[in-house]
């Protein structure tokens, strides 16, 4: 068997963020709560959009 003409380093940085990014995958937020934040979002963004409109009469919750 010949040798390998161009050794591969040991500490490859595409490899080690491959490895990283595949030991965090599933590690995410489930499907319920990404669609629980992005419910509050519409709505957040639904009252400033009101209240932008009547500035007078809407108040905006924090």
């Amino acid at each position: 068997m010949t040798p390998d003409p161009m050794p591969r380093p040991t500490e490859d940085e595409l490899v080690a963020c491959y490895h990283e990014a595949a030991a965090l995958q599933g590690a995410g937020p489930s499907a319920d709560l990404r669609a629980a934040v992005l419910a509050q979002a519409e709505v957040t963004a639904w009252k400033h959009a009101d209240a932008a409109e009547n500035p007078d009469e809407i108040a905006i919750e924090k």
